[in-house]
């Protein structure tokens, strides 16, 4: 309806083309509003406003014509709220996915500082096991050095003790051979008692 309008109806004013043109629009104009197709809609009523102007119909014309303007801005509405609410979900979306970003990012801030935490604390104990092995190692050294040293001194106490058994033994023989020259010597030489007696006898006779 809109091409034959600008074809042949509104070219030549032919007042039959212009009554076909109508005929289509008005069609037109029914299919369009029953499925809601707004830029039609505009269209047709923006040709229609010009077909009525054509046939000399001004009151018609000037009713259609507020009707595409009517379409027009409710088009341009219709576009404005989809822009905005395609502006608001891109806005959600953006800051949804920015949310996300953080959550993650905090999520890995935590997960490096519980891995330094635990890095820190792996070396700690590394270094608390190591000083404590070191300090096993001493005190076993020490332990067996003492143990060692206790050894040699019981070796050296046995050592004495076995000597002084030996001296003691040695003092015993040697005493013994003393008592023993004693008594010999007692037996063989005449008692100090027999020889005061015999010196006194000795001067008697003199």
């Amino acid at each position: 309806g809109s091409l034959y309008a600008k074809t042949h109806a509104l070219q030549h004013k032919n007042g039959n083309a212009l009554a076909l043109a109508e005929d289509y629009l008005k069609k037109s104009l029914t299919i369009a509003d029953s499925i809601g197709y707004m830029d039609a809609t505009r269209e047709f009523e923006s040709t229609l406003s010009v077909v009525y102007s054509g046939m000399g119909k001004h009151q018609l014309a000037l009713e259609h014509y507020k009707k595409y303007i009517s379409a027009r801005d409710s088009l341009f509405n219709e576009e404005n709220t989809k822009k905005t609410v395609q502006t608001q979900m891109s806005f959600e979306f953006d800051k949804k996915r920015t949310e996300e970003k953080l959550v993650q990012e905090r999520k890995d801030a935590i997960s490096l500082a519980e891995l330094k935490q635990q890095k820190l604390q792996r070396n700690y104990f590394i270094v608390g096991f190591s000083l404590m092995m070191l300090l096993v190692f001493f005190i076993l050294r020490g332990y067996k050095q003492k143990q060692r040293a206790n050894n040699l001194l019981a070796e050296k106490n046995t050592m004495i003790e076995i000597q002084k058994t030996l001296v003691e033994g040695k003092n015993k023989d040697i005493m013994d051979s003393i008592r023993y020259a004693r008594r010999i010597q007692s037996s063989l030489l005449p008692s100090e008692k027999y020889i005061d007696k015999s010196m006194k006898r000795l001067k008697k006779l003199l």
